[in-house]
């Protein structure tokens, strides 16, 4: 699987065959059809598919990263980092409303 050793990855063409598989879809063809012609287990094309169904075209652009976070990869951090920090702000905020609320007096 993937490329050999020392031969880049070309995402230009990851990505057209992404969108390949689901023009395929949209003729009618099965899954495992779709990955026979494409050169994938049909798992790839399942991801594809739920992916597409999920988030739509956006999901399937190169370098994409819409709902698969993997903690290996540094690219992934800012965006993790940016939703703790919308998480603890949105904490925060929930305290300060509650601790504001009407005074008895």
């Amino acid at each position: 699987m993937g490329n050999p050793a020392g031969v880049p990855r070309d995402f230009e063409a990851l990505e057209k065959r992404r969108f390949q598989a689901i023009q395929m879809l949209e003729r009618g063809l099965r899954q495992a059809e779709i990955a026979r012609q494409l050169r994938v287990v049909p798992q790839t094309v399942a991801r594809w598919m739920h992916d597409y169904g999920t988030h739509g075209k956006s999901a399937l652009r190169k370098g994409c990263a819409t709902y698969r976070w993997n903690l290996s990869r540094a690219t992934c951090l800012p965006v993790i980092f940016k939703l703790a920090i919308e998480m603890a702000a949105a904490e925060s905020q929930d305290r300060v409303c509650s601790s504001n609320g009407p005074e008895h007096s």
